[in-house]
């Protein structure tokens, strides 16, 4: 049998094993295979677009599987001779809870641009722009209307594989 830890650690004290344990994640086999048809599935859309969800209970893999999925497309974005710099392989971003009970679009157009760090977001509004340090800012003023606007001309200029968007808290 292999052991995937030192044998020593079976002596050890219950502080020290779970010290040792402690940033351990354990490759689970259908975690791999679930990364890999999300991928495939964004790399290989059925439609021209497609919208995957991923749900299951805590500690499924949810969180684990983000990262992998754009470690994955930036990997793709790199070895492809043909993707072009200006390109964004993907966009990541968490849609926060509502407070009130109703989403806030204009919070989550705001947080998509943020995350862009879109280059010409000077040039589409003069709402959304660049602070001395070069961070873009948008001014609380902005209507939901521009942000959306802002957002989707980002998309189209950017082209990610995919979009991803991460919800947490309660539903």
């Amino acid at each position: 049998m292999t052991r995937l830890f030192p044998a020593d650690l079976l002596k050890a004290d219950k502080v020290e094993r779970s010290q040792y344990f402690q940033g351990v994640i354990v490759n689970h086999v259908k975690l791999s295979e679930v990364i890999q048809k999300v991928y495939k599935l964004i790399i290989n859309p059925s439609s021209q677009s497609s919208i995957i969800t991923v749900i299951g209970p805590t500690g499924v893999g949810k969180s684990t599987l983000i990262p992998r999925v754009e470690k994955l497309l930036i990997e793709r974005s790199l070895e492809d001779k043909n993707f072009h710099p200006g390109r964004i392989p993907v966009v990541s971003l968490e849609a926060a809870s509502p407070s009130s009970g109703n989403f806030d679009w204009k919070d989550y157009h705001n947080r998509a641009l943020l995350k862009m760090e879109e280059p010409l977001i000077d040039y589409s509004t003069q709402e959304i722009h660049r602070d001395a340090n070069g961070k873009t800012k948008v001014r609380s003023s902005t209507s939901t209307n521009k942000l959306r606007h802002a957002q989707e001309n980002a998309l189209r200029y950017r082209q990610p594989y995919a979009i991803i968007i991460q919800h947490s808290g309660q539903i």
